[in-house]
């Protein structure tokens, strides 16, 4: 949220760092670009989320990067082996029973779910925890309820007017 992102920034301030935010479209130059410029702005550290690891080439960028460099490395949400660093991970599982739960205490009993691509231990992970809290409920999941997605804002306005034009979740 914005003032997660804001409560961050002022805690970087206190301890006497400045945060630099860089958001990548998903091809490599545009990343290996942005790669380098934070290089050459002599940056302490870098933390990446997990989506970088999806496609090969900007992977290969970050190894090589980091490797040069030797900054100190935070992964949010995937820890591969090859990288030896720190990770910040989610529980997938318990996140996906959790919003599910959350839907069904407020009185829903027709939930869809929108994974991400389905070869991901992320989205498996979370399709499970949707599950895991229907079974728990009792409710039975129809066909039609489970959906494969991008991540992306597009994917997830396609599915849910979809769904919702159906009439068939609430």
């Amino acid at each position: 949220t914005l003032t997660e992102t804001l409560e961050a920034i002022a805690m970087a301030r206190a301890a006497g760092y400045s945060l630099l935010l860089c958001s990548t479209e998903p091809d490599a130059a545009d990343f290996e670009t942005q790669i380098d410029n934070l290089m050459a702005r002599r940056v302490d550290g870098l933390v990446v989320v997990a989506g970088v690891f999806d496609r090969p080439r900007t992977a290969q960028v970050l190894r090589q990067a980091v490797a040069r460099s030797r900054l100190p490395l935070l992964l949010l949400d995937r820890s591969p082996a090859e990288l030896r660093c720190d990770a910040l991970m989610a529980h997938h599982r318990e996140a996906g029973r959790d919003a599910t739960r959350h839907l069904l205490a407020l009185g829903h009993r027709r939930i869809a779910c929108l994974s991400g691509p389905a070869h991901l231990a992320i989205s498996q992970d979370r399709v499970a925890g949707w599950r895991d809290a229907l079974a728990e409920a009792g409710v039975q999941p129809e066909p039609g309820w489970l959906a494969e997605g991008d991540f992306s804002l597009d994917a997830g306005h396609r599915h849910g007017l979809a769904w919702l034009q159906q009439g068939r979740v609430t």
